[in-house]
């Protein structure tokens, strides 16, 4: 029946990924953590237009979620670690969140969606739950908003040796660093900035 054939396409949830970071104490580790990896996959969860928290990864089975919305704000020391590769799936609007709570931006960064689009600008999304489904094979699903960032956030980190071996053996390595990364800090200024428009002109 038509009922049987809507509820099979239903996503099936997946229970818990990630810890959480529920105190000072907890981050402080996480960050020490992170900081001897040199690398940390970062996804903001946002709710109606306000940052509702941050689902981070730096290692195979490695996962942490910071609810609230003062989530960025605690992450201030490591948004502005430029010994930190900070890997963000959705890089510009992550940047302009950033911006919007006055955190200085440093890189380096690593987009997985814009290393997809350089790799094969036909492929049909770069969204990284896209990309987890087609290079790992899983897209699981939660309930909870924050785990779902985990899952993603966890997909992200194992993507990138991936990519990023792709990307150099494409010679692409100076085009992503170079060009594309540093056009989407420009980017993200920009959209957070504004445009001032002379009326008079028009």
């Amino acid at each position: 029946s038509l009922a049987k054939e809507l509820a099979s396409e239903e996503p099936v949830y997946s229970s818990s990924v990630s810890a959480r970071l529920d105190s000072p104490e907890a981050l402080k580790k996480v960050f020490a953590e992170i900081r001897k990896t040199g690398q940390a996959a970062i996804v903001p969860v946002v709710s109606t237009g306000e940052v509702a928290g941050v689902a981070l990864s730096w290692g195979e089975g490695k996962a942490a979620v910071l609810p609230g919305e003062t989530a960025l704000r605690e992450l201030k020391a490591l948004w502005e670690d430029d010994t930190v590769l900070k890997n963000c799936p959705g890089l510009k609007e992550t940047q302009v969140l950033l911006l919007r709570q006055g955190i200085s931006v440093q890189g380096p960064w690593f987009d997985p969606g814009l290393a997809s689009y350089l790799l094969d600008p036909t492929r049909p999304s770069h969204q990284i739950g896209d990309l987890a489904l087609e290079f790992l094979g899983e897209n699981p699903a939660f309930l909870d908003p924050l785990e779902q960032a985990a899952a993603q956030a966890q997909a992200a980190f194992r993507l990138l040796p991936r990519f990023q071996k792709d990307i150099q053996e494409k010679e692409m390595s100076v085009l992503l660093q170079e060009v594309e990364l540093p056009l989407t800090a420009v980017l993200a200024r920009m959209e957070f900035q504004g445009i001032n428009l002379d009326i008079r002109i028009l």
